[in-house]
């Protein structure tokens, strides 16, 4: 403990440095002038001892006037001769801890030390309760700082957010309405503030609906999503797509519902125009599908139409040429065989002259009908031209060709027509394997082996090779 005495001639302090020397304290001894030029070095001093008189000269700066410089300032003791309370309720208004009257005893100064270890235990304590106070009490303004600009960055989040956003209580009072709301909706925040939202604003067909998301939200505590129409301020419709979210205030208490909405007015009318256009579309798909299956109808009955016969309804010498090449390459290419007929009706200009080409027409169709039903289900019949017609027989040999050929000659002889029988002449060629030729040839030697029946009787089937075997024999 450091001990000042403030000595002047009028004040004996040699009991207190005495009594200071025994209890070992380090004692000091300055005059008032010595005080008053080195004031500034007070506050290192524990306990302070002076006369009533010097107090009345002593810096009032370094005694603790006000309560919260207590902690900071030396223990202050007055020696007073007089006794007098009045006297000492003015010095301890002053900023004095303790008044002594004189004489000085050294009971008096033990007394006197045993309260300044009193006092400053409770000193210590005080500072320490201080020091965390002080602590708490920074951590709590640092705290309280920190949620000031929280709330300040909430506040610039919410009104600067690029979607329109506003809080209502648990009745529907508006409360904030940011910026993107005015631009929305149209409202100024002071105009809607405390107005209810289902009072204005949102149009009659939506207001039960919207209530009833709005106490779903408040009942189950959680975000609904709902999709409405309102009327802004000018009169004008927009479709909103919102989401009711709780508030809440202290203790987790209900407070409200924040109400966030994009308008999706164009969005609403860009899908009304693609589901107009899409419709549209779906006509025209319609509409084309059903033109292409007729263009593809129309195409097929003309391909049947330049490829067929009108009169017999088997095909045309169009498609028998076409049908002869793709034949004779595939079997040159297999190196098989095939087989070609051509067929002419008997005399028949002398039928038409004689009972009319009606007549004639109906024998053609006649006999084409017999080709349909006699040629095998892989063959084809052909009208040739006139009163001539071909049969095609794919992988067919001389001696098959041949039985075929008569099967037909014989069908047309038995076949009734309506004034007479008529019958065919028929000339058959074959195309044998490692014959390299075209099919010209095939239809030369079948033309050939034609005209052979009709020079030898007619009504007969002569097949092209057994020209050159009857003229052999005849030569022999």
């Amino acid at each position: 403990m450091k001990i000042l005495l403030i000595e002047n001639e009028k004040n004996n302090l040699s009991m207190f440095s005495k009594t200071c020397s025994e209890l070992e304290y380090k004692c000091f001894r300055l005059s008032m002038d010595e005080v008053i030029l080195c004031s500034s070095t007070l506050l290192e001093y524990d306990l302070i001892v002076l006369s009533e008189e010097d107090f009345a000269s002593f810096p009032k700066e370094y005694l603790f006037i006000k309560k919260e410089q207590m902690l900071e300032c030396p223990y202050y003791v007055v020696l007073k001769k007089s006794t007098s309370i009045k006297n000492s309720f003015s010095c301890h208004d002053q900023g004095v801890h303790e008044c002594i009257s004189f004489p000085i005893s050294k009971k008096k100064i033990l007394d006197l030390f045993s309260r300044y270890q009193t006092y400053s235990k409770l000193r210590k304590i005080a500072i320490e309760y201080k020091d965390k106070n002080d602590s708490k009490n920074k951590k709590i303004t640092h705290i309280q700082n920190l949620m000031d600009e929280a709330n300040d960055r909430f506040s610039n989040l919410f009104h600067e957010l690029p979607i329109a956003c506003f809080t209502t209580d648990v009745s529907g009072n508006i409360y904030e309405w940011n910026q993107e709301s005015e631009y929305v909706y149209g409202y100024l925040a002071h105009e809607v503030f405390g107005k209810n939202i289902y009072d204005f604003m949102i149009t009659e067909e939506y207001r039960e609906y919207l209530l009833h998301h709005s106490n779903k939200c408040l009942e189950k505590l959680t975000r609904c999503k709902m999709e409405y129409v309102v009327q802004s301020k000018d009169g004008n419709f927009k479709n909103v797509l919102s989401y009711m979210i709780p508030l809440y205030a202290q203790h987790k208490k209900l407070s409200g519902i924040m109400i966030a909405s994009i308008d999706i007015t164009r969005q609403k009318k860009l899908e009304q125009e693609l589901k107009r256009q899409f419709v549209q579309n779906l006509d025209y798909t319609v509409e084309l599908e059903i033109n292409k299956n007729r263009l593809k109808k129309a195409n097929s009955e003309l391909k049947t139409l330049s490829t067929t016969d009108e009169l017999t309804g088997i095909k045309n010498h169009r498609s028998f040429k076409q049908i002869l090449k793709d034949i004779h390459e595939k079997h040159e290419y297999l190196d098989d065989q095939y087989s070609l007929m051509m067929v002419d009706i008997d005399f028949f200009k002398k039928y038409n002259d004689t009972f009319g080409h009606p007549a004639g027409d109906k024998v053609l169709k006649n006999v084409g009908l017999v080709l349909k039903n006699i040629v095998r289900s892989h063959d084809y019949p052909f009208r040739y031209g006139g009163e001539e017609f071909s049969v095609i027989l794919p992988f067919t040999s001389e001696e098959e060709s041949m039985e075929v050929a008569s099967r037909i000659r014989k069908a047309i002889e038995e076949c009734r027509q309506e004034h007479r029988f008529v019958t065919v002449s028929i000339g058959v060629a074959t195309r044998k394997k490692g014959e390299r030729s075209d099919g010209s040839l095939v239809l030369s030697q079948a033309d050939q082996a034609l005209y052979f029946s009709k020079r030898n009787g007619r009504n007969c089937v002569t097949h092209y090779h057994s020209i050159f075997d009857s003229t052999l024999d005849s030569v022999s």
